[in-house]
């Protein structure tokens, strides 16, 4: 599954203009080689004690090593001496992923608040804002800071179709399909290529059972699968047309290329019912058999609990199947199935 959102990378640091201001002492000199050489365990073991005497820069970058490292009580304490001795945005944002990390939220929000403040074109901490509001559940906030964003990019950039891409899952989270699709749509004219985007489009579509408006976006998975473009990629075997809830647990529902006549069993429409961590309960598919007569097309709607155990339902499809048709058989089926486990 493609990450929530487009991620910026933490080592962001190592760019000029993001940088604490460059110091004399020479072991911040040293760190910084051995930073940007990602030398994090030998910055650890030459720095392990007398914090007080060095420079806000030295410590930035014991900070940093730390939280590589997950230790996060302790790069927080240095992060920290280091703002009591420079107040600068990068220091900010470093606190704000520390404080994301051991799960405060708020307190994280505020740290890349103030790096905002400190630096209005930190694109980064707006982007880790939104992140951590997606995390809390509150979408409306996340697009409220991605909006602003937006007006500190240029259009075309990557931040910009970032940002849009954002802005539209955002809307699709909170249900909000109708908005999300100008989102998708631009960020697709300015790159043909996202298949992310492309994917939420299609499912917004079909959220809104618009599947006519889908036809174009499915027919360009289809056509880059052919030319190879996805190899490699998430959709490289197939690509997910809607996602929903049933009784508490999500399920994803995604369509493969393999299409027409065979002469071998595949499946051609697959619902995975994932547990709370994210991982596969059991799964739905729609399975073709080359066993049909008079030259028909055949599915049967069947459940895989593993790779010994599967159901046939004995719901058929032939010349008439439509996702529709077996999205609503599928439902019906995962519910009775889920419905089962409770008693």
């Amino acid at each position: 599954m493609r990450k929530l959102i487009y991620v910026f990378l933490l080592f962001f640091c190592i760019h000029s203009n993001l940088l604490i201001a460059q110091e004399t002492d020479s072991r911040t000199e040293e760190l910084e080689k051995l930073f940007i050489g990602e030398k994090y365990d030998d910055i650890i073991a030459k720095y392990s004690k007398d914090f007080e005497n060095l420079e806000a820069g030295s410590l930035f970058y014991i900070s940093y090593a730390h939280s590589i490292k997950e230790n996060y009580e302790k790069a927080l304490s240095l992060v920290n001496l280091a703002l009591e001795k420079e107040d600068n945005s990068a220091s900010h944002f470093l606190k704000g992923t520390i404080l994301k990390n051991i799960h405060r939220p708020l307190e994280a929000i505020t740290s890349f608040q103030k790096s905002i403040e400190l630096d209005p074109n930190d694109l980064y901490a707006y982007n880790e804002i939104s992140q951590t509001y997606v995390d809390m559940g509150k979408f409306d906030l996340a697009v409220n800071i991605a909006q602003e964003a937006l007006k500190h990019v240029d259009k075309g950039s990557d931040e910009d179709l970032m940002y849009n891409y954002n802005l539209g899952l955002f809307e699709s989270l909170q249900g909000n399909f109708e908005k999300s699709i100008p989102y998708f749509e631009y960020v697709i004219q300015m790159n043909p290529k996202d298949y992310d985007a492309q994917s939420k489009l299609i499912q917004s579509y079909y959220h809104l059972e618009e599947y006519d408006k889908a036809e174009p976006f499915k027919k360009n998975f289809y056509k880059a699968f052919a030319d190879s473009l996805l190899v490699g990629t998430e959709q490289e075997d197939m690509f997910c047309v809607e996602q929903f809830n049933i009784t508490g647990k999500k399920i994803l529902a995604f369509e493969r290329y393999e299409d027409g006549k065979s002469s071998k069993i595949y499946n051609k429409h697959c619902f995975y019912i994932l547990k709370p961590d994210g991982t596969i309960d059991f799964r739905v598919q729609s399975e073709y058999s080359p066993f049909a007569k008079n030259g028909e097309m055949l599915y049967y709607l069947c459940a895989s609990y593993s790779v010994t155990s599967r159901y046939n339902s004995g719901i058929v499809y032939t010349n008439d199947y439509s996702y529709q048709k077996v999205s609503r058989d599928a439902k019906k089926l995962i519910e009775e199935i889920l419905t089962k486990r409770t008693k």
